[in-house]
């Protein structure tokens, strides 16, 4: 009886009875299972081992040829792909044309403005009046305004007098004198360890 008074019953066949209450099914099944790997245990270990040294070597290889095996395309689709990749070429292409024709005529335009240039610099050098800087080293005027300076400020060096150092002087290397000299201590024999 059911605490809330209602009784249940269950009917079976005769010789039936219900899985839950067969405590022998549960056991024969359990002991089928031992007595199989017992029996048998090795030769599972075995093939099981030899199954999966199959999978590893040949599964990639396997669903790789599954990936690369022919589907059934839809032709209709696949013309609208090709025209729609066609199309954005085309386009791409025209892009290219414009952007590469803007290019040339700006070079164009520079080049013909240097060769104006260069030739209004030779009718003034035939006429004296080159624009050139022919000094080297000079400074130019607006830039040492620039830097707050003067041309008679500028510290200029004397070519008679003689440099310091000699050009071979590295300091990394030391002076020649012995006091200065680093020499490293010589290294005793082998150590063990």
């Amino acid at each position: 009886m059911d605490p809330d008074g209602v009784e249940i019953t269950e009917e079976f066949d005769e010789g039936q009875q219900p899985v839950a209450l067969n405590e022998n099914f549960l056991f024969s099944a359990y002991n089928t299972i031992t007595s199989t790997i017992e029996s048998y245990g090795w030769f599972i270990l075995l093939f099981a081992i030899i199954a999966y040294y199959v999978y590893s070597v040949f599964g990639k290889k396997i669903t790789e040829a599954a990936r690369n095996r022919p589907q059934k395309v839809d032709e209709n689709a696949a013309l609208a792909q090709m025209e729609r990749i066609e199309a954005a070429r085309r386009r791409q292409i025209a892009a290219f044309e414009a952007a590469k024709e803007k290019f040339l005529e700006e070079k164009k335009l520079k080049d013909q403005q240097a060769a104006e240039k260069k030739a209004q610099d030779w009718e003034l050098h035939k006429q004296g009046m080159s624009q050139k800087n022919n000094t080297k080293g000079a400074y130019d005027e607006e830039e040492l305004s620039k830097l707050g300076l003067s041309s008679n400020n500028v510290v200029k060096r004397d070519k008679n007098k003689p440099r310091l150092r000699d050009s071979d002087y590295n300091p990394l290397m030391g002076s020649d004198g012995p006091s200065c000299s680093y020499r490293p201590s010589c290294r005793p024999g082998p150590r063990g360890g």
